[in-house]
């Protein structure tokens, strides 16, 4: 709106005199004004801009914090903003501290989570398909009956973890006898990480 205003007296006001004194030397201070309103403009323009920016910033920061909630109803709130900003997909959640968040049948497909710790977190029939899961900390976590079918466990951290029901980066059901370091550490001879597989047909309700 100041923007538009400043640009708006410059139209109306500078620009018409200039036409008019022209060959007066009063010419000059219009120029000179016109050229200072224009410098003023800009200067707003960029201040305008870094506002939006720095708040968009802290929104983020704040849905991030929101996400690591006890909270069900907040953790997930917070996560359908994310995913309709672009932030669940696009690394910036990557490395957070989401301990004890409640994403219990939360819709986490395609989530970017390289790095965050979700030490305790509650994942319970979560729908992880495709989500990114490098050097994620699942220490205690609660996984049971979620999807991770083509997830990236690459690195993840895997102790006492629920897996009880869950679906596999590899689209098998998890039992006492799968070795899990066959989807976390890339140097096991049998590791698994988006080769291809059968399609398997997933049901989830958000």
């Amino acid at each position: 709106g100041t923007v538009a205003a400043i640009f708006g007296y410059i139209q109306q006001y500078v620009a018409s005199d200039w036409l008019n004194f022209l060959d007066n030397p009063i010419a000059d201070f219009y120029a000179n004004a016109s050229s200072e309103l224009i410098s003023i403009a800009i200067t707003v323009l960029i201040i305008e801009r870094a506002s939006r920016k720095q708040s968009e910033a802290e929104r983020k920061s704040e849905l991030i914090f929101q996400l690591g909630s006890d909270e069900r109803v907040t953790a997930k709130g917070a996560l359908r903003m994310l995913r309709h900003r672009g932030w669940l997909t696009d690394g910036s959640v990557n490395g957070s501290y989401l301990r004890r968040a409640n994403l219990a049948e939360s819709d986490l497909s395609d989530a970017s989570l390289a790095g965050a710790d979700l030490w305790g977190a509650n994942l319970n029939r979560a729908f992880l398909a495709g989500s990114n899961l490098e050097r994620t900390n699942l220490r205690d976590v609660d996984l049971s009956d979620a999807s991770l079918w083509r997830a990236n466990l690459t690195g993840a951290y895997i102790s006492n973890t629920n897996l009880s029901g869950v679906t596999l980066p590899d689209g098998k059901k998890w039992n006492e006898n799968i070795d899990m370091s066959r989807f976390t550490d890339p140097q096991h001879p049998n590791f698994h990480w988006m080769r291809d597989i059968e399609p398997v047909q997933e049901n989830h309700d958000s």
